[in-house]
Parts: C-alpha cells; sequence; structure tokens
C-alpha cells in the first residue's frame, strides 16, 4: 500500500540580510537569539549564493544556530551552568 503525503514542501518564513560591517551582524543575529528566547529552535544562516568563495576558497554552505535551551535539552541541564557554558 502505498502512502500519499499531501504537503511533502512546507513553506517557512526567512528573511535575507546584507551583513557588510561588524555592528549589522551583531544587530542581525541579536534577531536570532530573540527568536531562540521566545520558543524557537534555531535559524540557518547561508550566504546567498548557491556555491559561495571566500578569500580562502569555497565557504561552507550553512550553519545551524541553536538556542540556549535547545542545547540545554540535547547536551543536558550541566550546558547551561557557568563553568560549561560560554555565555
Amino acid at each position: 500500500m502505498m502512502m500519499c503525503h499531501r504537503k511533502l514542501f512546507v513553506l517557512r518564513d526567512f528573511k535575507s540580510w546584507i551583513l557588510p560591517t561588524r555592528p549589522t551582524r551583531r544587530k542581525e543575529l541579536n534577531g536570532g537569539e530573540e527568536l531562540t528566547a521566545t520558543g524557537g529552535e534555531g535559524m540557518v544562516v547561508k550566504p546567498l549564493e548557491f556555491v559561495a568563495k571566500g578569500r580562502k576558497g569555497l565557504v561552507q554552505p550553512a550553519v545551524k544556530v541553536r538556542g540556549r535551551e535547545y542545547l540545554r535539552i540535547i547536551y543536558g541541564p550541566e550546558y547551561s551552568f557557568p563553568r560549561t557554558c560560554c555565555g
């Protein structure tokens, strides 16, 4: 018996940023911290180009950014203790 899935693709929210300066990057990444502080799981940061190149060659295609609470669930309650966490 073959199962049919009605929603093969799910539309997700996205934002497009141009991050030319360090203060701009910090501002936008703070938005990601706000997202995870309100219960969001995290975000994926990708370059706009499909195959991006930097000064040293190819750039990592994506970085998954997770919130403190998500990491605490994955790594255990000790994750958020001051001596084991950077924050």
